[in-house]
């Protein structure tokens, strides 16, 4: 079985559960036509959940599963520890809400004698980042199951170049994960050409009527190959040399298109970039301690950079003092 193939079956396993916790007198034929499978298919799923610890009954109602059981499996307490700690890594890049984190810790850790043996995560409430991406939960089940369905969404979408949103109609082909943000990469047809969104400038999405296939040509890693973060176009060599306190940090990474290495005093990293905009942001955090080496067309976008920061503080120290209005 395929990795699709098993996202997928997971995905409807999790649907099929709550919906049959959510309505009643549900029956297999119910599910098949809910989930346009067969209902072989459905009993199949069936004894999916019960293998898992999940039983579902035949009552004189339906289908039912008691309420002691839910869509989370009987874990050890080490393996609920260590999703606990997931939990933990998701709230604190914003998606998932404190409550949510709460609920969660519950299921995980029913008695208080669990309780106990976490209580070095109890932290997790002040451990969110001051800024993050927060990630509205609906959004993300429509656009999972409209990439696994293939189905066209309709979204209401707000450009980081216009602040007006706008009605964009999109194949969905992937959801990736970069830089503490989730993006659908997709074929946009009102641009008419494959194109990457930010799930978190979405405002509003449903399904479209339509369905679609994946272009043949289109390969996720290599679509996403040479990218610093999300950002496209063809990839350069970028060289950069770093010194200082910088220098046994930058040795710590892995480049996953290049090198880093240590020459005497500096430490140096080269790789393949196909946005220097891009690169030249994540370099700048380092200051005068990281000097880019080529290529030249990167120096020039940070020298440009750094000339209009320094004169806007220079004018701000010339004339004392300037007060921030909000």
């Amino acid at each position: 079985m395929s990795d699709r193939t098993k996202q997928a079956t997971m995905s409807r396993l999790i649907d099929l559960v709550n919906y049959i916790q959510g309505n009643e007198k549900v029956t297999a034929e119910t599910l098949a036509n809910r989930f346009s499978i067969s209902e072989s298919a459905v009993y199949q799923d069936l004894r999916e959940l019960n293998a898992v610890g999940i039983p579902v009954f035949f009552s004189s109602t339906g289908l039912c599963i008691p309420p002691v059981h839910s869509a989370l499996p009987q874990y050890s307490i080490d393996e609920s520890m260590l999703i606990y700690m997931g939990l933990t890594m998701l709230y604190s890049k914003g998606m998932v809400d404190h409550d949510q984190l709460q609920t969660l810790r519950s299921r995980l850790f029913p008695s208080a004698e669990e309780t106990d043996k976490i209580n070095i995560f109890d932290s997790a409430k002040h451990s969110q980042a001051p800024v993050t991406n927060p990630v509205d939960a609906g959004i993300m089940s429509i656009l999972n199951n409209a990439v696994l369905d293939k189905q066209r969404v309709r979204m209401t979408y707000r450009s980081r170049s216009n602040a007006n949103p706008g009605v964009r109609e999109l194949s969905p082909y992937t959801l990736v994960f970069r830089k503490e943000s989730w993006y659908v990469i997709g074929y946009c047809h009102r641009r008419r050409e494959l194109r990457t969104f930010k799930t978190s400038r979405i405002e509003k999405i449903e399904y479209s009527k339509d369905a679609f296939q994946v272009d043949e040509e289109f390969d996720a890693d290599e679509y996403m190959m040479y990218r610093w973060y999300i950002m496209g176009g063809d990839p350069e060599l970028v060289i950069v040399r770093f010194s200082g306190d910088v220098a046994p940090l930058i040795l710590e990474k892995k480049v996953s298109h290049g090198s880093v290495w240590r020459e005497d005093d500096y430490v140096y990293m080269q790789t393949l970039v196909s946005n220097l905009e891009e690169f030249s942001w994540w370099v700048m955090q380092y200051g005068e301690l990281a000097e880019v080496l080529q290529p030249r067309q990167l120096r020039k976008i940070l020298a440009k950079r750094c000339s209009k920061m320094a004169n806007m503080y220079s004018k701000a120290i010339f004339e004392r003092s300037r007060r921030v209005k909000r």
